[in-house]
């Protein structure tokens, strides 16, 4: 039997717990990763900070936690957004919907900010990555470069709220201006 989770908002007591979760969780993919997964270099002063600047929220069984998720609000061009990332899960742990739980937990946050999209990026070789957000109905919008990069690294996932489907583009049609 797996055991219950408990998805809660994440404290200042959890950042230890965070920083030994992110490098644990993400050890998979050294070396793995062009470029390097930031992950592997976050600290307790770096996730202390992350968690002041934005909310995040951790999966806990057995008083142990088991998983993260963060996520920032701001606005563009396109309305509302909810920029989600470090999604994170202990090896052991997995399987068991912890990472759909987050995903789900940081959703119905974005629902009440009222946001009009949920964001985040995931690195081009991670195939079932994007197979777990496939299913949780994230699309691939755009291929973009890290920064110094000339090619693509990672695809921009979005999911719209209320499972609304818009245009990547806004196509104006406007009268004829010989300048």
């Amino acid at each position: 039997m797996v055991p219950r989770a408990l998805i809660r908002r994440a404290t200042a007591g959890d950042v230890p717990a965070i920083v030994d979760l992110l490098h644990r969780a993400y050890e998979e993919y050294r070396d793995r990763l062009d470029p390097p997964s930031g992950a592997h270099r976050e600290s307790r002063a770096s996730v202390s900070d992350l968690r002041n600047r934005e909310a995040a929220l951790v999966a806990e069984q057995d008083r142990r936690i088991v998983g993260c998720v963060f996520y920032a609000f701001s606005e563009d061009d396109l309305g509302r957004v909810c920029y989600m990332h470090r999604l994170a899960v202990l090896p052991e742990s997995r399987h068991q919907g912890l990472g759909s739980q987050l995903v789900l937990g940081a959703e119905a946050e974005a629902a009440q900010a009222r946001v009009d999209r949920i964001d985040l990026g995931v690195r081009i070789p991670l195939v079932d990555n994007h197979r777990f957000y496939f299913a949780l109905d994230y699309r691939i919008v755009d291929a973009r470069a890290h920064e110094g990069y000339d090619l693509p690294t990672f695809y921009l996932m979005r999911k719209w709220r209320n499972g609304e489907r818009r245009p990547l583009r806004t196509i104006r049609v406007v009268p004829h201006d010989p300048a």
